[in-house]
């Protein structure tokens, strides 16, 4: 398996998860509401864990008819993130072949490859797809005092979404949550990580992929889907969405893939008798 992009099928759909790259991040920013005995001595061995490494993952499906993106990456974020558009050179894959771009959520871990280099569209045939109620929070120029991130992270989450986003709008397509996106692909509402943050579920000849983007941050979140974390704008409304696609998706043996569980985040949600766990599809992921 390549280390930074993954080919998989649902049905007829190509589908292709992309590493945009990893940053290492403080612990308890992930875990704010759990006792540092109950997640330390899952993180790595010993205790004493600065820092847990969180992957940034695209995705890429190609129907046939029509070519989508899902989120853009993390570029300017840190030292190895941005490399969705080479992923997707040396795949064959042309940025302006693109039909598509949906963005799950406005922090710069998902639209921080909105644009080129040069500050223009980096896909610049595509429509581009978020929620109504996404768009409007940031474009409200929400203040620095009321987004949920770390003090460290609150100028670059805003500073993003003011340079990222605006370029779009004329290729911009506002949807309600749970909304058709194109045959075969459409949005679930899960809101609670951001005001308007969607699920984008994928179905194919009788398969089914629901990409979870934040809904789950990670493998930890699936055994105590009560964590909070600092990042997330409504706690009680993300835990209550949490529980809830947790239980659809392990009632329905759905596949299931996130933006930031061990790459390439394919896997199953399966009953643990009192909730539920994590279980990679692929051989060696980490659960």
């Amino acid at each position: 398996m390549s280390t930074d992009t993954f080919e998989f099928r649902v049905g007829r759909f190509m589908c292709l998860a992309l590493l945009d790259g990893t940053f290492r991040y403080p612990p308890e920013l992930f875990f704010s509401n759990l006792p540092k005995d109950q997640y330390e001595p899952r993180l790595g061995s010993g205790e004493g864990v600065e820092t847990i490494e969180v992957p940034y993952i695209c995705l890429y499906i190609d129907t046939g008819r029509q070519r989508v993106l899902v989120d853009t990456g993390a570029a300017g974020f840190g030292p190895t993130t941005g490399r969705l558009p080479v992923l997707l050179q040396q795949a064959g894959i042309d940025r302006s072949a693109i039909d598509i771009v949906v963005l799950s959520h406005g922090h710069p871990d998902h639209i921080g490859g909105n644009l080129d280099d040069r500050g223009e569209l980096a896909f610049p045939s595509a429509r581009h797809v978020m929620t109504r109620e996404e768009w409007a929070y940031w474009d409200s120029g929400p203040s620095l005092d009321e987004l949920p991130a770390a003090d460290w992270l609150k100028q670059l989450v805003r500073a993003t979404a003011e340079r990222n986003l605006p370029p779009m709008r004329r290729q911009l397509d506002l949807i309600t949550a749970d909304a058709a996106i194109a045959p075969g692909i459409s949005a679930l509402a899960t809101p609670g990580h951001t005001p308007g943050h969607i699920a984008v579920q994928i179905e194919s000849e009788g398969e089914r992929l629901l990409f979870l983007a934040d809904t789950v941050l990670h493998p930890l979140d699936v055994e105590y889907p009560d964590t909070v974390a600092v990042f997330d704008h409504s706690p009680a409304r993300m835990v209550a969405t949490r529980q809830r696609i947790l239980a659809g998706a392990e009632a329905a043996g759905t596949l299931v893939m996130a933006s930031h569980l061990p790459f390439p985040a394919l896997g199953h949600i399966v009953s643990s008798g009192v909730g539920w766990r994590w279980v990679p599809l692929v051989e060696g992921a980490p659960a």
